[in-house]
C-alpha cells in the first residue's frame, strides 16, 4: 500500500504498539492537502453514486409497475414471479451499477484497495462477530420502531416500505426467487458496494472513520426515515466485522442472516395472520434471545486483551509500527477534518438533498 500519506521525516522510527494511534496527529501540509483532495473525490463519487441509484431505481420501479400491468405478465407463471425477478434485477442494477461504474471511472488512483473477497482471518472470532453483529442489527430494528411510533408520518412510510415486500410465494419457483430477492442478492450486492467499494479506500484514514462513512452512505441509500436509522446502525456492525476479519464474506453472511430472519417472520405472518400469537411469541423469543446472546458475547470480546482491534492509520494498515511525530509546520489532522472532507463536497450535498426529497415524498404518500 502507498505510504505517501506520511512524509519520511515525520515518521517515529521507535514505533508505537499497533492500534494505539489516535487523532489528531500531525503530517506535512502538502501531504495532507493531497489526501484531503482524495477524500473529497471519494465523497463526491459516493454522492454521485447515490444520485445514480435514485435515478436508476426510479426508472426500474416505474418499469416494474408498467410490466405488471401489461401482457409481459403472461410470459411468467404469475405476476409475483415477474415481480421477484424484476426486484432481483433492481438490486443488481440500481444498487450495484452506479457504484461499480464510479469505481471504474475513477480508477486505482482513488480506489486503490481491492474488494476483499478473501477467506476470513481471525477465524476463532468469526461466530462471536456474527452473533454480535446480528444483535446490533436487531437493536437497529428497535430504534427504527421507536422512531416510527414517535411519528405518524414515519410510521406510514415504514408501512409503505413493508408493503413493497409483502408478496409471498405459493410455489417452489417463487419461493426460490423470494429467498434470492430478500436474503441472498441484497447481501451480496450491498456488501460488495458498501463494505467493498465505499469502505475499503477510506480505511487508510482509520477503520472507524471508514466504517462510519460507509454506514452513512448505506443509510442514505435507503432513502427514507423508516429505514435509514436501521441501515446506519447495521452498517456499523457490518463494517466492523469486515475490518476485523478482512473479508466481505463475514458481512455477507451476517446481512443474509438478518434478512432471512425478516423473511421467515414475514412468511409466518403471511400464512397465519398478523395477530397470530405463536408467530409473535417465537419471533420475539428469537429476536431478544439474539440480543441477549450478543450482549454476553460482546462483553467477553471487548474485555479481553487478546481480541483484535480496529486499526487506526495507514502506517498500521500497511503493517508498520511507526506513526507521524510532530514537527514545526506540520498540519493537524483530526477526525473532524476527515469527515468534513468526505461530506462537504457537491456530490454528497446533492445526495443529502435528494434523499431528503425522497423521504418527504414517501412520508406524504
Amino acid at each position: 500500500m502507498d505510504n505517501s500519506y506520511y512524509p519520511g521525516n515525520n515518521y517515529n522510527p521507535g514505533g508505537f504498539p499497533s492500534g494505539k494511534m489516535k487523532y489528531p496527529h500531525y503530517i506535512d501540509p502538502t501531504a495532507w492537502d493531497a489526501q484531503k483532495r482524495k477524500i473529497r473525490m471519494l465523497g463526491l463519487a459516493s454522492g454521485l453514486s447515490i444520485l445514480g441509484y435514485i435515478v436508476i431505481g426510479t426508472f426500474l420501479s416505474n418499469l416494474i409497475a408498467y410490466l405488471s400491468r401489461t401482457a409481459a405478465v403472461n410470459f411468467f407463471p404469475s405476476a409475483d414471479t415477474l415481480g421477484f425477478i424484476m426486484e432481483i434485477v433492481y438490486s443488481i442494477i440500481a444498487v450495484g451499477v452506479p457504484f461499480l461504474v464510479m469505481r471504474l471511472v475513477m480508477g486505482k488512483k482513488y480506489y486503490d484497495n481491492p474488494i476483499p473477497y478473501s477467506k476470513p482471518v481471525n477465524g476463532k472470532y468469526f461466530i462471536p462477530l456474527v452473533v454480535m453483529g446480528l444483535g446490533v442489527c436487531f437493536i437497529g430494528d428497535i430504534f427504527t420502531s421507536i422512531i416510527a411510533m414517535a411519528s405518524d408520518s414515519v410510521y406510514q412510510a415504514s408501512q409503505y416500505a413493508s408493503a413493497a415486500i409483502t408478496a409471498t410465494p405459493d410455489n417452489a419457483l417463487d419461493m426460490l426467487l423470494y429467498v434470492l430477492r430478500t436474503a441472498i442478492v441484497p447481501a451480496l450486492i450491498e456488501e460488495s458496494v458498501m463494505r467493498g467499494v465505499i469502505m475499503q479506500p477510506l480505511r487508510k484514514y482509520g477503520d472507524m472513520f471508514a466504517i462510519l462513512m460507509s454506514s452513512l452512505v448505506f443509510g442514505l441509500l435507503h432513502c427514507n426515515l423508516a429505514q435509514i436509522p436501521f441501515a446506519f446502525i447495521a452498517g456499523i456492525a457490518l463494517g466492523y466485522v469486515v475490518c476485523i476479519t478482512e473479508s466481505l464474506w463475514t458481512a455477507i453472511l451476517l446481512h443474509a442472516l438478518n434478512n432471512t430472519y425478516s423473511l421467515v417472520v414475514s412468511l409466518g405472518y403471511s400464512r397465519y395472520g398478523q395477530e397470530n400469537s405463536a408467530v409473535m411469541y417465537i419471533s420475539s423469543l428469537v429476536f431478544y434471545g439474539v440480543i441477549l446472546a450478543a450482549a454476553i458475547v460482546a462483553y467477553k470480546y471487548f474485555t479481553s486483551d487478546k481480541t483484535p482491534r480496529l486499526r487506526k492509520s495507514l502506517a498500521v494498515n500497511s503493517g508498520r509500527n511507526f506513526i507521524p511525530a510532530y514537527a514545526p509546520g506540520s498540519a493537524k489532522v483530526s477526525n473532524g477534518n476527515l469527515v468534513s472532507a468526505y461530506l462537504l463536497n457537491p456530490g454528497m450535498i446533492a445526495a443529502f438533498a435528494a434523499v431528503c426529497i425522497e423521504t418527504v415524498s414517501m412520508m406524504s404518500r
